[in-house]
């Protein structure tokens, strides 16, 4: 939860219903190792659903903003980074 905080600049409650949000539409699904929730995105059963999610993920990668997010993510990932 903190990359994810930390990446796109959003507090934890906001990151918690944004994610909440996600998984409840069915987008990302997550696992609790410890005291960490990886997150990622649901397969897709419908492949309409799974061709329009893969447009999006392809789309947002050619943005600027999220290209600023990842360099942001990469300097603050890993388990120390959020202590």
């Amino acid at each position: 939860m903190c990359h994810v905080q930390e990446a796109l600049g959003l507090t934890q409650p906001n990151a918690s219903r944004q994610l909440g949000i996600l998984k409840n539409a069915g987008v990302v699904e997550s696992r609790r190792e410890g005291t960490w929730t990886y997150y990622r995105l649901t397969r897709q059963a419908d492949g309409h659903c799974r061709r329009q999610l893969e447009t999006l993920v392809r789309g947002f990668a050619e943005q600027a903003v999220l290209k600023k997010d990842v360099e942001r993510l990469l300097t603050v990932r890993g388990p120390t980074a959020c202590r």
